[in-house]
């Protein structure tokens, strides 16, 4: 929300210290009175954590002890649902060590929910990285988000005014400068706690990074929230692909009901096809929960042999279309895991219906 009147000035652009009235901004970086988890250790090779359900990793994850390499070769996936298992809440003492592409899976898988952003979700990470003594997380997200979600959040709540010459006037009441006049805004949020909290990350972001703070003010007066929504969720979903999530045409086919006959005639047959897709292997997504028979025979036999790895990735492809075929909310860890029971038993009635229908066995 905002009305852009006029250019903004080049000399907004030096970013005198801000003034607000929730706003304080003697913070230090990285101070040292929290308690915080033992450094990881380096190792020369990452640990194998291949073929660990979600409990299993979180207890490696958040040990202490697993090394920043080892961290970091976890697929964004795989990072995410141990920290699900574990917490939200407790993730932040791994942000971090992160890599640029698990922190940005993090937050698309918390903040989107098909094509739709989640303020709830935002409000929810944002009071999570505010730290009393550090401005260090604030900072991390300012410069891994997606600038189309900022762009998204300042259109929702921010009002701005902008005028040539410096005023102490305000065009209103609510509304602050943070340049001595040249730019007004004002918040539409009515909680005073998230007012608060917004006002400190609207100052991190002035006192950080004045280039962005203005590119947004003048974008949002630009730009619709509609039209941010919908190039956030479309970059979204590239980012979605480099680590491994189908697209919506592989997802539907995935869905498509194949004739027992034909399935019939797939049988014992060698799969030549190639997957456009990398094979990632998301092993909570394989290894949580119970399996029933025969799948849980089947899945035996395929990881034990030479293409188990290929069996992993296909099983992780196949329990990715499902969630967000169904638009599952990925943020809530019982409803992924649910579904994912939901997908295995399917799977089971399908190898039944196979097995009847062929010489009564089925093999990898």
């Amino acid at each position: 929300m905002g009305s852009r009147l006029h250019k903004i000035p080049a000399e907004c652009y030096r970013a005198p210290p801000i003034t607000h009235p929730h706003i304080s901004m003697g913070f230090k970086r990285k101070a040292m009175s929290k308690q915080s988890s033992p450094a990881p250790q380096e190792e020369k090779n990452p640990e194998d954590l291949s073929r660990l359900n979600s409990t299993q990793l979180a207890r490696r994850v958040f040990s202490g002890d697993l090394s920043t390499k080892s961290l970091q070769a976890l697929p964004a996936q795989t990072l995410y649902l141990a920290i699900q298992r574990h917490g939200i809440e407790s993730c932040t003492e791994l942000l971090e060590l992160m890599t640029e592409a698990q922190y940005q899976s993090l937050l698309d898988f918390e903040f989107w929910t098909k094509d739709t952003f989640r303020d709830d979700k935002f409000w929810e990470w944002l009071s999570l990285i505010n730290e009393d003594d550090s401005l260090d997380l604030f900072e991390q997200f300012l410069e891994l988000a997606d600038p189309n979600v900022l762009g998204l959040i300042v259109a929702r709540y921010v009002e701005s005014h902008i005028t040539d010459e410096a005023t102490d006037a305000a065009p209103g009441p609510g509304f602050y400068t943070p340049d001595n006049g040249h730019c007004w805004i004002r918040f539409h949020i009515k909680d005073k706690d998230q007012h608060a909290l917004f006002g400190k990350f609207m100052a991190v972001i002035f006192q950080a990074k004045a280039e962005l703070f203005y590119h947004l003010i003048a974008e949002a007066g630009a730009r619709t929230a509609i039209e941010f929504e919908e190039e956030a969720y479309q970059l979204k979903r590239r980012r979605m692909l480099d680590i491994g999530i189908p697209d919506e045409g592989t997802i539907a086919k995935i869905h498509t009901p194949i004739p027992l006959a034909e399935v019939k005639g797939m049988l014992g047959q060698e799969n030549t096809a190639s997957s456009q897709h990398p094979d990632i292997s998301i092993d909570p997504l394989i290894y949580d929960g119970f399996s029933p028979q025969p799948l849980a025979g089947l899945v035996g036999e395929l990881l034990a042999s030479e293409g188990g790895s290929e069996a992993e990735a296909q099983l992780s492809l196949i329990s990715n279309a499902s969630l967000f075929f169904f638009g599952v909310d990925l943020s809530s860890f019982e409803d992924v895991q649910l579904h994912l029971h939901k997908v295995r038993g399917a799977i089971n009635i399908g190898l039944e219906r196979a097995i009847q229908s062929s010489d009564g066995s089925l093999s990898a």
